[in-house]
């Protein structure tokens, strides 16, 4: 009597650890691959009802691009083994979630089922995306940062090296932009990259074309599959829509209102004349010095 009374205290235990747990767990039969019991943490948050378990297949509820792993897991287990990974499960309602499995091959009741435990995930994934995000985007600015825009440089020089066409490349720098720092502060200042940063974005905003904050008030544009023409006129529209802002600038030698002065220059890997990027980076500097030289708020080409 007491070793049957121990047994069912031990039942119990074991029951109220499995419908409290805040983590979701299925018993599956490794045969059909099907949920014959679940905890109420599974149905919460995959919403699926005992009857709906019992029709349901392991992959059933994961996403198409996990399924057939996971089904190739589970017919290969061994009693004791156990293994952990991390999938995508579908909600009833169609949601998809981040988990992270942990699944072992037990005996219970004479036959084998498979001990599934879930933790969702998705929150933790999506806190991670978004740090990832915040790491390439210029905080004051909110577009790319000098980091996104090496990594999407080279990215879209080996493109274009592998597909034979050209790339484009425009540095921007705010016409006396010191003087216009000293004068109204800092705060103005940090309001005026603002609005230039989201102009040249808006300019440049077709697929590939990558607009960033290089440094300071210097700004980069990158167009992907643009000739030594397309960058003149991209040059060119991003200093008319920053003219037409009409941002007043009180000491200005050229203007009342906030310029730029733009350098541009472009590789043609059918003819190719420059080996790397940092050589196109210091030609279409190269350029935006001689656009300030020759008086500021111009776009100049790279010339040998």
């Amino acid at each position: 009597k007491k070793k049957d009374e121990e047994t069912q205290e031990a039942k119990d235990r074991y029951q109220t650890l499995f419908d409290l747990s805040p983590v979701g767990i299925l018993l599956i039969d490794p045969a059909t691959q099907k949920a014959f019991e679940f905890n109420h943490t599974a149905h919460q948050q995959l919403g699926y009802t005992a009857k709906e378990f019992a029709k349901l297949r392991v992959g059933d509820y994961e996403t198409i691009e996990t399924s057939e792993e996971v089904a190739s897991k589970i017919s290969q287990f061994k009693l004791g083994e156990k293994i952990s990974f991390a999938t995508q499960h579908k909600t009833k309602k169609g949601e998809i979630r981040d988990v992270r499995v942990f699944v072992q091959l037990v005996k219970l009741s004479g036959r084998p089922a498979l001990f599934s435990v879930f933790q969702d995930i998705t929150e933790l994934k999506q806190y991670e995306r978004a740090l990832e995000e915040y790491a390439y985007i210029d905080p004051l600015t909110q577009i790319a940062n000098r980091r996104q825009f090496d990594q999407t440089f080279e990215n879209e020089w080996r493109r274009s090296e592998r597909n034979h066409t050209p790339l484009s490349l425009i540095m921007i720098d705010i016409d006396f932009f010191k003087v216009y720092n000293d004068i109204l502060g800092h705060q103005a200042g940090d309001t005026c990259l603002q609005q230039i940063a989201k102009t040249i974005h808006t300019s440049a905003s077709r697929a590939g074309e990558l607009t960033a904050r290089y440094g300071g008030e210097e700004f980069v544009v990158l167009l992907p599959n643009n000739d030594i023409a397309s960058a003149e006129k991209m040059a060119e529209i991003i200093r008319h829509n920053i003219a037409a802002l009409k941002l007043p600038h009180p000491d200005s030698d050229i203007s009342n209102y906030v310029t730029i002065s733009a350098g541009y220059s472009v590789v043609d890997f059918v003819n190719k004349t420059i080996d790397s990027r940092s050589q196109l980076l210091k030609q279409a500097d190269d350029a935006l010095y001689k656009a300030k030289k020759a008086g500021r708020n111009r776009a100049y080409p790279y010339k040998n």
